[in-house]
């Protein structure tokens, strides 16, 4: 991701395939690789409030997902974000 000279920030390539890194209570224990990507982009969150600047989010939709039995528990992604200040 780069920032153009407007400040904008631009994806100049869209990954194919990631990695996960899965985490569990605080602790590393699962990496997924080739992960295959449907759609990634960068989108801006505008907010009412004054005084308030934007905020810039990432977007990462999976093809097929994944899905993990964690403790007993069904974990399944299919949609990340992540978002930060301007």
């Amino acid at each position: 991701m780069k920032t153009d000279e407007a400040g904008n920030r631009v994806m100049t390539e869209k990954p194919k395939f990631v990695a996960l890194d899965i985490t569990v209570d605080g602790k590393h224990e699962y990496r997924i690789q080739n992960v295959a990507v449907r759609r990634m982009y960068i989108g801006e969150l505008v907010l009412a409030s004054p005084g308030v600047a934007g905020r810039w989010i990432l977007n990462l939709h999976l093809l097929d997902g994944i899905q993990l039995t964690i403790k007993g528990e069904e974990f399944v992604l299919r949609v990340q974000m992540w978002g930060a200040d301007r």
